[in-house]
């Protein structure tokens, strides 16, 4: 949700359903381009092509990093 409310500039809160509720009008095909580009870069993993990731901050470097759980890859992406 932070992602997305980032990229487009504007504030994203929860509705009552867990549904993502943006300040502003959009069109479907810039939030699903936005979604995409967040699925690549934050839940893909880029060895493998699976989704079966984990994305957590390390305590020590204080980087997130996107570790696959079926190939055992990880790799550091950038805080949103």
């Amino acid at each position: 949700m932070s992602f997305i409310a980032a990229e487009l500039g504007t504030e994203a809160t929860l509705g009552p359903e867990n549904n993502m509720i943006l300040q502003g009008k959009f069109q479907g095909k810039h939030i699903e381009r936005l979604y995409k580009k967040y699925l690549e870069h934050y839940v893909k993993c880029s060895n493998c092509k699976g989704y079966q990731t984990r994305l957590e901050k390390d305590a020590s470097t204080r980087l997130y990093m996107l570790e696959c759980k079926a190939c055992g890859a990880s790799k550091s992406v950038a805080a949103i």
